[in-house]
């Protein structure tokens, strides 16, 4: 049989940047009961999703990096409760405060 001489296409897949598993647009925290690390999102309406086994007086605030990049300043209000919200940001740098809420779930997701 001859041998040929077939060239070989090398195939590069990028990333679809709108699918969930973009960190930049959807993030979550399972089961925590202190405050984030920080993490990076691109501007825009995000859904937040918040549930705790145990609120016991606690809450749960999303808090952004301040322009002196020290300093992380409240982008929402504290949430005491289980339920879902809606909050518009700027690009940025943004982490969940935990204060005294056990057993904490966060889902926060792009929604425009």
């Amino acid at each position: 049989m001859p041998q040929t001489n077939a060239a070989v296409i090398p195939v590069v897949i990028v990333p679809d940047l709108t699918s969930i598993n973009d960190p930049t647009r959807n993030i979550v925290f399972s089961n925590i009961s202190a405050t984030t690390t920080s993490f990076y999102l691109i501007a825009g309406r995000y859904a937040i999703t918040y549930r705790s086994t145990s609120w016991g007086g606690g809450s749960v605030t999303l808090q952004q990096l301040a322009q002196d990049l020290v300093t992380f300043i409240p982008a929402a209000v504290a949430i005491t409760a289980d339920g879902t919200g809606l909050v518009e940001i700027p690009t940025g740098y943004y982490k969940f405060a935990v204060a005294t809420a056990t057993g904490v779930y966060l889902a926060m997701s792009k929604v425009n």
